[in-house]
């Protein structure tokens, strides 16, 4: 370990307009992790049960906050066989040479 390379941080912008919009709403207490739910929202997407963040309703009128999206179920898939090799050595080499381009390791 060298250090830190970066930062993750989940601070944000975020402006949305459209006919189901409020102009002008000034949101105080929203996390980025609302951004997915709210457009799958906005969408009738369901939103996945184990999705984190909720819709950002205050920003809708409304009619359309009053909106019901189904929550959809979360489906674990377990695979059928449980491969044991792992990854080839060009798998490894092509993981690490990515993850110091993107300065993870050096």
């Amino acid at each position: 370990f060298t250090g830190w390379t970066g930062t993750h941080t989940l601070n944000g912008v975020f402006i949305a307009k459209g006919p189901n919009i409020f102009h002008g709403v000034k949101l105080e207490k929203t996390n980025i992790l609302d951004l997915t739910p709210t457009i799958l929202k906005i969408y009738g997407i369901p939103v996945p049960e184990d999705m984190d963040g909720t819709p950002i309703n205050d920003i809708f009128i409304d009619e359309f906050k009053e909106r019901k999206i189904p929550v959809q179920e979360a489906k674990i898939e377990q695979p059928e066989e449980h491969d044991e090799k792992g990854l080839t050595e060009d798998e490894k080499s092509l993981i690490e040479e990515r993850l110091r381009a993107l300065g993870y390791i050096s």
